[in-house]
This record gives structure tokens, C-alpha cells and sequence, in this order.
């Protein structure tokens, strides 16, 4: 009776534990929002939040301070309203500033600068696993910037993620406000009826070193999408099915110095190659990636150096 009643007692404590994780993952006071469905081309990116709807939608208000007074209430106040369509997220946001004169603009390449310049981001945890997140942002003078966390750790950033996506800025006496499109097709979730993101808003203002969350980060933590609030009402979407094709077609003619009267391309060689990279999505979460023919002439070679000090040359891994 023993041998029997062990593995039953075993699974139930596997429960428990599984219960403790999940509701420490998932605490029952994240913030929300919920976003607003409109119609295709209802609202236009230009920065300006001159549509109707941005009146009507639900304004994300209550930001917390984390620099330099950590839990305090921003000294301006920030709001910031979701809507989407069958293509895209779009995000309207306005920043306001008791001195317009104030605000830190400078321009910069793309995911550059962004330190010396006011800017606010926008981050999604698209499968809600509480650990990756991608960030979306652009600075006050519409310095876009992007990239992705692949762990919960906000210090943890892969700025090769560059999708396509748009955002516009404006600035008025009260501030400056901002719209961000992001394409759902550059986002990867799961194919729920009802999408629930895990969502950040984060706001830094150099001029004075204030740092202003949505959902609180504290200044010693450096966890990241773990923290995060859920952004909620979007529905009706279908993960689009990635496919990337890469083809190329290659050439080469080698001449030699035979020569032959009966024969004029006597000497001569010449080939032809075809051949091409594909990625194909399978799922939400996994891409396949095939290769026919490789070009091996595209392979990248340790350059060519004369060493003429008395000290070694180290090349970094092909």
C-alpha cells in the first residue's frame, strides 16, 4: 500500500510548487490597460494626437518615479493610450514638461544618442513568459531606436533587432508628443483569441536625471520583463507565417593558354552556379533554416596583414 500511495503523494507536492512559482510570477497586482480597436487608417503617424480616438482611449497615467527619488510621482506628467488595427500597434503618447525650452533633443543615428536625449520606450512581452521583451522608443527629436531582450535582465540587449516600424514627434507649448506604428508582423506571439502582452513604459528626462515608470523597475533591481504590467483587448490576430527567401546565381571563366585552331573556346572554362538561404517559420516560437548549394565564395577569410613589429597579430574567430 505504501509503494503505491508514494508517487500520488510525490505528484501532489509537484503541484504545490508549481501553484507557489506561478503565483509569484504572476502576482495578482500587475497594472493593466487595454487597448482600443479602430479602423485601417484612422489614425495618421504623424505625431501629432489630433484623432478622435486618442480622446476616447484609455490613458495609461499612474508612472512612478525610480531616479532620483524612487517611488515618488513624476514631476511632469506622462500619458500614453493603445489602439490597433488588423495590422499594427499604434501608441500616442504625450510628454508634457513645465519647460519646453528644457527638453534635450539632439540628433543621432538610429539607436544612438538616446542618453542625451529625452526619450520615452515602449516595451512588449508578446508571449507573456514573464523573460523576453522586445523595446520600441524614440527620442524628442524622433531618433527611433529598437531592440530586444532575450533574458529578464534590462541590461541584457540585442541591438541587432532592427524591424520595420515608424514613429513621428511633435512639440507644442505644453511639451511634445509622439505615435509609434508597430506591425504586428514584426512581432512574434502565440495564436490566442484574446492577447494579453506584458507591457513597460518607460520615460528619462537627462535635464533633470529623472527616470518614470509604468510598472516600477526599483533602481537595484535588474530583472526586466518580470516586472512588467500587461497591456490587454487585443484580439482577432493571426502570427504571420515568416518566410525568407535569399537566391543568387554565381559565375566564373577561367582561361588557359592552349590554343587551338579547330576548337575557339580550346583554353577556356566557364561554370555557372545557382543556389539560396531560406527561413521559414514554424510556429510562433521556431524558424527553420535551410541552405541549397552554399555559396562558399561568400564565406568571410581572415584579411591579409604584414606584421612588422615585434609583437603577435591575433585574428578574431571566422
Amino acid at each position: 500500500m505504501r509503494t503505491r500511495t508514494l508517487p500520488v503523494c510525490l505528484l501532489i507536492l509537484g503541484l504545490g510548487h508549481g501553484q507557489s512559482e506561478a503565483q509569484s510570477v504572476n502576482p495578482p497586482d500587475r497594472k493593466q490597460i487595454v487597448a482600443s480597436r479602430v479602423s485601417a487608417g484612422a489614425v495618421r503617424i504623424d505625431g501629432r494626437l489630433d484623432e478622435e480616438i486618442w480622446l476616447t482611449a484609455i490613458p495609461a497615467t499612474d508612472f512612478t518615479q525610480s531616479e532620483p527619488d524612487e517611488g515618488v510621482a513624476p514631476t511632469d506628467p506622462l500619458e500614453v493610450r493603445f489602439v490597433f488595427d488588423d495590422d499594427a500597434l499604434i501608441v500616442g503618447a504625450r510628454m508634457s514638461s513645465a519647460d519646453p525650452a528644457s527638453i534635450q533633443a539632439p540628433m543621432s543615428r538610429r539607436d544612438e544618442g538616446i542618453d542625451q536625449a529625452e526619450h520615452i520606450l515602449v516595451s512588449l512581452d508578446t508571449y507573456l513568459d514573464r523573460r523576453t521583451a522586445y523595446t520600441f522608443g524614440v527620442t524628442a527629436a524622433g531618433v527611433r531606436f529598437d531592440h530586444f531582450h532575450a533574458s529578464d535582465n534590462r541590461s541584457s540587449r540585442d541591438r541587432s533587432f532592427d524591424p520595420v516600424w515608424e514613429a513621428r514627434v511633435a512639440t507644442d507649448a505644453g511639451g511634445w508628443t509622439a505615435e509609434l506604428r508597430i506591425p504586428f508582423q514584426q512581432l512574434r506571439f502565440n495564436a490566442n483569441g484574446e492577447q494579453v502582452f506584458g507591457l513597460n513604459i518607460y520615460r528619462a528626462i537627462p535635464s533633470r536625471n529623472e527616470q518614470v515608470y509604468w510598472s516600477l523597475v526599483r533602481r537595484t533591481d535588474r530583472v526586466w520583463a518580470s516586472r512588467f504590467g500587461e497591456l490587454r483587448g487585443i484580439g482577432g490576430l493571426t502570427p504571420s507565417r515568416r518566410i525568407e527567401l535569399l537566391p543568387y546565381t554565381a559565375g566564373s571563366s577561367r582561361l588557359g593558354g592552349e590554343v587551338d585552331d579547330d576548337d575557339p573556346f580550346a583554353g577556356s572554362d566557364t561554370q555557372a552556379r545557382v543556389g539560396g538561404d531560406v527561413k521559414v517559420g514554424v510556429g510562433p516560437n521556431l524558424t527553420v533554416e535551410a541552405t541549397v548549394n552554399p555559396d562558399f565564395g561568400q564565406v568571410e577569410a581572415d584579411p591579409a596583414e604584414v606584421n612588422l613589429s615585434a609583437f603577435e597579430t591575433f585574428f578574431s574567430e571566422r
